[in-house]
């Protein structure tokens, strides 16, 4: 049969671009961070004001209304757990040639190195996430 292919696989493999220029690696690394809950807006503390019983943020140069639902926070104060969320995210890592490799938790970049978030796995309000593995860890629901 000579240099015909006839396995899909194979075929679908030599006529794809490469992920990377040769040599680079690629990797992924999944890590856990809060994040302000969905309907939280960070906002300057003189970026908002209250209108009668309206809240407006000004965006734009110009002053508009809060949708209901939406909590503004001051980014000048630190924001309480009961706003926050923990999210687990996908991140891509890259590690050109000549360089020392992936990076991994507790390592030092050397070398080019990138890595990118990529995707929200999931979900879960930050106190009900640490009451769970507090629990778990102490024998006992904590919060």
């Amino acid at each position: 049969m000579g240099d015909h292919k006839t396995n899909p696989r194979s075929i679908v493999k030599d006529i794809l671009p490469p992920l990377l220029p040769p040599g680079c690696r690629a990797g992924v690394d999944i890590q856990p961070r809060v994040v302000p809950k969905v309907n939280v807006l960070l906002v300057g503390p003189d970026d908002f004001r209250f209108v009668d019983d309206d809240c407006e943020v000004f965006v734009n140069d110009k002053w508009e209304v809060v949708p209901e639902g939406t909590v503004v926070h001051p980014t000048d104060q630190p924001l309480p757990p009961e706003l926050c969320d923990v999210v687990v995210m996908l991140r891509t890592l890259v590690a050109e040639p000549g360089s020392r490799g992936i990076v991994v938790p507790g390592q030092s970049p050397s070398g080019n190195v990138s890595a990118l978030e990529f995707a929200e796995l999931g979900r879960a309000p930050l106190l009900e996430w640490q009451a769970r593995h507090l629990g778990a860890l102490r024998g006992s629901e904590v919060g």
